[in-house]
């Protein structure tokens, strides 16, 4: 049995070659979760300014980059993610986070189950679902748990099922995760399915249970459904950890859709799995009046957004996610009711006025080589806004109390005092506003 040891505390935080740490090391080598927490525990008895799980190595590599990269099982990520929910959005040197590592590892295994170079997918086994999970689940991720609270055998059975991948492995992004875009979309397509699947059959054996009519507790998986499960119940806890690191963050109950739309660590595929999962959460306000179409329109872009002027010699990571933060809010608004768009926030923001701040500030990112690529989307999405709801071009935004075409220009004129900020943008963005209602110029302007 593993024991709090004084000395494990300073351990914490010594690196070596590379700028490793025991976190790091105790990840990288598929240690029980036990010990991951042990070292957790000597932390919090031990406090200090830098946080273990915070420490980077050379790479930039967090402990939950490798728990994510290695594809190591649900608790360990759980256990990290909890301690330090910033972690779910450090970007390693490449621009990735936890979360686009546990989607591209997740994506991988799924490709190479369905392609028969593993056990096959509806080879089945039985779990005993008359255990309580070995730690924290609600509503969103009880269906999914396979770990019924034995260390040894959870650990057996998920290295089984979904195996860690080497060292020399980890930081491999496969080439299908991009050359063909069918992947993607039939993953999220199953995803989906299996997901509604393996739900309805846990709630439908929760009502026989609480009617008794159930005598036998073990409930038969496929490996498919295994894989599936097993990578959701990360999605769960990283975005839970999301929702209590971010700046921004969503507020109150059922809100796993609107922090899915917020976080920039979460992928457009995964936003749109949750999305789909849980769309009456897509009519929600959350404490701050805000619909998840709100917190896309509001989430910031990333200098990784921007593709290269000439598009080539770009690596895989770099590619995955050029324009994430723009396909994000093109998800949240094909999959919300067209009335959405109407909805003022607390602050009697509407989503027009959260998607022009955020536009002309992603402007003043560094490291911007292709201006044009990205600017007629922009224009295209703030058209669809507009064409949705005419009349926001006549609502006051309800921070700056600024027309939209006056909004635009304020908030160019704020960032060009602190960086070096290209007309193009905001001007294309105010000319875009004021071509589709010229009359704006002739109102009253104490209206």
């Amino acid at each position: 049995m593993l024991r709090y040891c004084p000395l494990a505390a300073s351990k914490v935080y010594m690196g070596y070659r590379g700028q490793y740490t025991a976190l790091h090391s105790a990840v990288f080598h598929g240690r029980y979760t036990s010990t991951i927490d042990l070292l957790l525990q000597a932390e919090a008895e031990n406090p200090s300014d830098r946080k273990a799980a915070l420490l980077g190595n050379t790479q930039g590599e967090l402990p939950l980059h490798f728990c994510a990269m290695r594809g190591e099982q649900p608790r360990s990520i759980a256990l990290i993610a909890n301690v330090a929910p910033e972690a779910v959005f450090q970007r390693d040197l490449s621009g990735l986070t936890p979360f686009h590592w546990v989607w591209i590892r997740f994506i991988s295994t799924l490709l190479t189950l369905e392609n028969g170079r593993q056990r096959g997918c509806d080879s089945t086994f039985s779990v005993d679902v008359s255990r309580p999970a070995p730690f924290e689940t609600n509503h969103y991720n009880d269906f999914s748990s396979l770990e019924q609270g034995n260390i040894e055998s959870d650990l057996h059975l998920i290295k089984r099922l979904d195996p860690p991948v080497d060292f020399l492995r980890m930081r491999h992004i496969p080439q299908e995760i991009l050359g063909d875009k069918g992947h993607l979309h039939w993953a999220e397509h199953t995803v989906g399915e299996v997901l509604r699947r393996i739900r309805k059959r846990h709630g439908d054996h929760k009502d026989r249970s609480s009617q008794g009519d159930v005598e036998d507790q073990k409930v038969i998986w496929t490996h498919r459904e295994a894989v599936v499960g097993l990578f959701w119940t990360k999605v769960v806890s990283l975005l839970e950890a999301a929702k209590e690191a971010g700046e921004m963050r969503p507020s109150g109950e059922s809100v796993l859709v609107h922090t899915a739309f917020a976080s920039p660590c979460c992928l457009p595929g995964v936003a749109r799995i949750v999305s789909s999962l849980f769309p009456e959460e897509l009519r929600m306000a959350d404490d701050r009046g805000r619909l998840p179409l709100h917190y896309a329109a509001s989430r910031s872009w990333h200098r990784w957004d921007w593709p290269r002027e000439d598009g080539h010699n770009e690596s895989t990571a770099a590619r995955l996610l050029q324009l994430e933060s723009l396909s994000i809010l093109r998800t949240a608004l094909s999959a919300s009711s067209p009335d959405a768009v109407r909805v003022s926030d607390g602050d009697n923001r509407l989503v027009l006025h959260l998607a022009i701040e955020t536009f002309v500030n992603a402007c003043a990112l560094p490291a911007r080589p292709d201006l044009n690529a990205p600017l007629q989307s922009v224009l295209e999405i703030l058209r669809e806004l507009i064409l949705m709801y005419p009349e926001s071009l006549q609502r006051r935004d309800g921070a700056t109390m600024l027309y939209p075409f006056l909004q635009s220009t304020a908030v160019a004129t704020d960032q060009k005092t602190q960086a070096h900020l290209p007309d193009e943008l905001p001007l294309s963005i105010t000319f875009q506003l004021l071509r589709e209602d010229p009359t704006i110029l002739v109102r009253d302007p104490t209206q």
